[in-house]
């Protein structure tokens, strides 16, 4: 979506970093030279202090912040998992994926208009 929209220096990390690479340099490197970073937030994500770490450091270097949402509700989370996401929902306004989910389980953001195209104008 983001390349057939124009978008053409995208790094998706587990395409862009080989199994031979240092995954944190490489995404560093990464997050340094772009403008926009975008994250899923899956069920996982709030216990991950290397989610956490990443959001982090881009955070820092003031790039603007994209979280997209897979989660069915922050309100299910422990008071410790919620702690990390109450730092990223007080930081900019994120995209909810649940409704670009097939039953199958199959991510299509492209089957959502008003999600695509709020990714999109997030870009």
């Amino acid at each position: 979506m983001a390349q057939a929209s124009g978008f053409g220096d995208i790094l998706i990390d587990h395409d862009s970093i080989a199994g031979e690479d240092k995954w944190r340099k490489a995404l560093r490197s990464a997050t340094g030279a772009c403008r926009v970073v975008d994250f899923l937030v899956t069920p996982s994500w709030p216990a991950s202090s290397e989610c956490f770490g990443e959001f982090t450091a881009a955070w820092y270097m003031g790039r603007r912040l994209l979280p997209l949402f897979l989660l069915l509700s922050p309100c299910a989370l422990g008071e410790e998992e919620r702690k990390p996401l109450d730092r990223v929902l007080g930081e900019d306004q994120g995209i909810a994926l649940k409704p670009c989910v097939s039953p199958a389980g199959v991510l299509d953001i492209g089957s959502n208009e008003s999600a695509a195209a709020r990714l999109l104008a997030g870009l």
